[in-house]
């Protein structure tokens, strides 16, 4: 536990091992001398552990197949935009023209996610081959 008098720990001394007998500290001086790299040693901004999506991308390269899924993707989610928009004005206006009930016009919605299940099944398999 540490008390308010203790000053607040630095990441480099965060990033060293706990305090060991003098004779002990010595041998593993010697022996970081030896190694390239420090088992403890804090992290560098030259440090670098994982790639960024830039640079992901500019290893693979960026061409005509991601280019067709960017595009399949869009065309996807507009189509799933337009038919929650769709059902949304066409529920009230099918109420109203042919004077359905309230057990009626909720089976509505259902039927545009069975089409929306149906179609999810149907271009998975499409989509896998």
């Amino acid at each position: 536990m540490s008390s308010k008098d203790d000053p607040p720990l630095s990441p480099s001394l965060l990033a060293t091992p706990p305090a060991s007998q003098p004779e002990e500290e010595e041998k593993e001086e010697e022996g970081k001398e030896e190694k390239e790299g420090a088992l403890w040693e804090a992290p560098t901004a030259s440090t670098k552990l994982l790639a960024t999506v830039d640079e992901v991308i500019q290893e693979i390269g960026f061409g005509r197949f991601q280019l067709l899924i960017c595009l399949f993707c869009f065309a996807c989610w507009f189509c799933l935009a337009i038919n929650l928009c769709v059902a949304a004005v066409f529920i009230p206006t099918v109420q109203c023209e042919w004077e359905l009930s309230d057990n009626e016009v909720a089976v509505i919605p259902l039927i545009f996610y069975a089409g929306g299940l149906f179609n999810n099944t149907i271009m998975t398999f499409i989509g896998d081959r």
